[in-house]
């Protein structure tokens, strides 16, 4: 009973804190090869109730599932984008530096994501 108590505490899902949208700010990136200065047109939009997200980008938009959500850790699973047209290479950088983010720290109205040699960070819009 202990155990199942202590697991319900420690193995909870912290998405809910994470729910709404997002603005993306800075993207710094090691491995990919890319630094981008973001203009507000980057939107980060998560559900907690589905555990999905929505990416906008300059002109497509992505989505997928959201797990691992607790403890300071979170993956971002690839999903499905449109293909309405080309989206800068800022954009695409910022889709790939998504999706191998692994922590998140909240600090007042910013939410930084990490990664093995990424850092986004995007503010409360």
């Amino acid at each position: 009973m202990i155990f199942f108590l202590f697991c319900f505490w420690s193995c909870s899902n912290d998405l809910a804190s994470l729910s709404g949208v997002w603005v993306a700010e800075s993207l710094e990136s090691g491995n990919l090869a890319c630094e981008e200065e973001l203009l507000d047109d980057y939107i980060l939009d998560i559900d907690a109730t589905s555990e999905s997200y929505g990416l906008q980008l300059d002109v497509n938009g992505c989505s997928g599932l959201i797990s691992k959500a607790r403890n300071g850790e979170i993956n971002f699973k690839p999903g499905a984008c449109t293909e309405a047209c080309c989206d800068s290479d800022g954009a695409l950088c910022l889709l790939d530096a998504l999706l191998v983010v692994d922590s998140y720290d909240l600090q007042g109205d910013q939410l930084i994501l990490t990664g093995k040699s990424v850092e986004i960070t995007f503010r409360a819009q």
